[in-house]
Formats: structure tokens, C-alpha cells, sequence
């Protein structure tokens, strides 16, 4: 990892900045589009198609001495991939944020990096030592985590923020899109993790993140042709242009090039630390352009689930100091 010096921190921190803000703006474009009418698998097509179309030259001139070839087993791989993290995560996120609001859907963001974790010690690609710091932060930002993804899906509560409609504690439309929601985390934490050994044997993010794309659009076209009739494909209002076009650019390519700079210059932990910003961006312009209220269940569960982000990562980090300790030395003279 790159340190850099002062001026590289600053940037890195602007960068950040920038790029929570612009996904929080992703949220509420998508739900605009999403009021207006548009399909979910239409919106996800078109803006598939956007993302390929910034990610094939990002990737065709940067990797070009990275890629391999691929054989029938990495393609498969890749597929899988594609179809996991591109076509099932973004319609159960559409869904979600079809019956929630932007501002929630940004909160249940945060506990996707803990879902990554929990499907990684699954697999035992990750593990907790109960017995050092790093084990004990580790699990208690697990259970903190998921106490909060509880807590917003169950219990919504009144409105701080906006109108209210008095207390709920049911499965409601808004509960099972939380549900939902949920669900979405699990499937971008498989596909964080199916990166990891599939990059060991093509090592280009860039054109693995335009080659998913690829996977993933040709489904969601394919289940578009037989479930949504020709009609509903025409795409009329400039706002709903926007919110694909914007999506597909700006989150799908830029956002994805730039955190992945930015963990290469200051590591995970401080990419992580801005999450916040992209659900009180959200919930702003969510309140402002669309009347959306903030529920107190959303803000205890968004607490909880930030807080376990923060430990769950923090104790990655110090897991990776205190091995780094205990790996032996070679003897100088032996």
C-alpha cells in the first residue's frame, strides 16, 4: 500500500468525499426513475450497458499487459460473478429501494463490507481469534451489525425527520424491502469474495468488473425479453435518461476506479470510514426533492450497523499488524 504524503492524503480524502456524495445522489436518481415508472430490469439494462461502455476502454487500455486468457472454467467463474453480483444485486436493490426510501437504502449499504466477512469466514477465507483484540472487535462489530440490519427491518418507528405515520412494528412493505435489501448485501459480499480468487488468475479488476457487467446485463436482458413487454423498454423522460446514464457511469465506472485507487494509497479502513456520508447525502436530497421521512428504527439500526463496520474492519487491520508480529524471523547467521 502507498502512503503518500500530505498533499496525496488530501486528495484522498477529497476523493472519498466526492465519491460518497455522488453515490448518495445514485439513490435518489434511481428512486426519481423508479416513481416515474420505469422498470426495474429496463433501468438495470440501460445502465449496465452505460457501465460497459465507460469500463471496456478503462479497462482496454490499462490491463492490457494484466489480462489472461480465459479458458471455459474462469468464464464460468466469471458468470457466476456477473450474475450474482450484477444481475441478482441490482434488482434487489431496485426492489428495496422501490418500497424504502434513498436514504435507507444507503444505510443498509454500510452492512454489506460485514456480510463480505460473514460469507468469508463461511468459507473460512477469513477467521476470528477470540482470544486477541483484533478477534473480539471482529466478532462484537458482527453481532452489532447484524443486531442493526435487525433492528431497521423490523422496527420502523416514528419520523424524526418528515412526516410520520405513527409506530409500526410489522412486515409492512417498507419491512420487507429492508428484507430485501438485506438480501442484496449478501449477494455483493458473495461477489466481493468470488473477486478474490478469480483476480489470483486475472489479475485486471477493471476488465473482470466490464466482463461481470457483461454476464450480468445479458441475463437481465434475456429475463426482459420474455417478462416486459416492447412498449415499457422506451425510455421518454430526461430525468429518468439521467438517473441510468449518471448510475452507470458515475457508480458503476468512475466510483469503482477510484476506490480502488484510493485502497491502494490509505488502505481499507479510511475508505470505509466515509460510508456515513453517502446516507446523510441520501436522506438530505431525499427529504429536499422527494418529501422522504427518516425513521428512528433507520437511525438505530444505521448506527449499529456503521458502528459494527467500523470494528469489524479496524479489527482486519490490527488482525493484519499483530500476525505480521508473530511471523518468525530468518536468523541472520544460520
Amino acid at each position: 500500500m502507498a502512503t503518500g504524503g500530505g498533499t496525496d492524503r488530501r486528495i484522498v480524502h477529497g476523493v472519498l468525499i466526492f465519491t460518497q456524495i455522488t453515490f448518495g445522489i445514485t439513490y435518489v436518481l434511481n428512486k426519481v426513475a423508479l416513481n416515474n415508472g420505469v422498470n426495474k430490469i429496463v433501468f438495470s439494462v440501460y445502465r449496465d450497458i452505460v457501465a460497459i461502455l465507460f469500463l471496456a476502454p478503462l479497462a482496454y487500455f490499462t490491463e492490457r499487459n494484466e489480462r489472461t486468457q480465459l479458458n471455459a472454467k474462469l468464464f464460468s467463474a466469471v458468470f457466476l460473478l456477473g450474475f450474482i453480483g450484477v444481475y441478482g444485486a441490482q434488482l434487489l436493490v431496485l426492489t428495496g429501494l422501490s418500497l424504502t426510501s434513498s436514504g435507507f437504502v444507503s444505510i443498509m449499504q454500510s452492512v454489506t463490507p460485514v456480510c463480505a466477512f460473514l460469507i468469508a469466514m463461511v468459507f473460512r477465507l477469513e477467521h476470528i481469534r477470540v482470544k486477541r483484540i483484533d478477534g473480539q472487535a471482529k466478532l462484537l462489530g458482527v453481532i452489532l451489525s447484524i443486531a442493526g440490519t435487525f433492528i431497521a427491518s423490523v422496527f420502523k418507528g416514528h419520523a424524526v425527520v418528515g412526516a410520520s405515520n405513527g409506530f409500526t412494528l410489522d412486515l409492512s412493505p417498507w419491512n420487507l424491502g429492508a428484507l430485501v435489501l438485506a438480501a442484496n448485501s449478501l449477494c455483493i459480499g458473495a461477489y466481493i469474495n468470488l473477486q478474490a480468487p478469480i483476480l489470483k488468475h486475472y489479475p485486471a479488476p477493471f476488465s473482470l468488473t466490464a466482463l461481470s457487467y457483461v454476464c450480468g446485463m445479458v441475463c437481465l436482458a434475456a429475463t426482459g425479453a420474455f417478462t416486459v413487454n416492447l412498449s415499457v423498454w422506451g425510455i421518454t423522460k430526461l430525468v429518468d435518461v439521467i438517473a441510468f446514464t449518471y448510475a452507470g457511469i458515475v457508480s458503476s465506472g468512475l466510483n469503482f476506479a477510484l476506490q480502488t485507487w484510493c485502497v491502494h494509497k490509505v488502505g481499507p479502513f479510511l475508505v470505509i470510514a466515509y460510508f456515513p456520508l453517502q446516507a446523510i447525502v441520501a436522506s438530505f436530497l431525499a427529504f429536499i426533492f422527494l418529501k422522504d421521512s427518516l425513521f428512528l428504527g433507520s437511525i438505530v439500526g444505521g448506527l449499529l450497523i456503521v458502528s459494527g463496520l467500523y470494528l469489524v474492519t479496524w479489527g482486519q487491520v490490527k488482525q493484519k499488524k499483530l500476525d505480521a508480529r508473530e511471523e518468525p524471523t530468518e536468523p541472520l547467521i544460520a
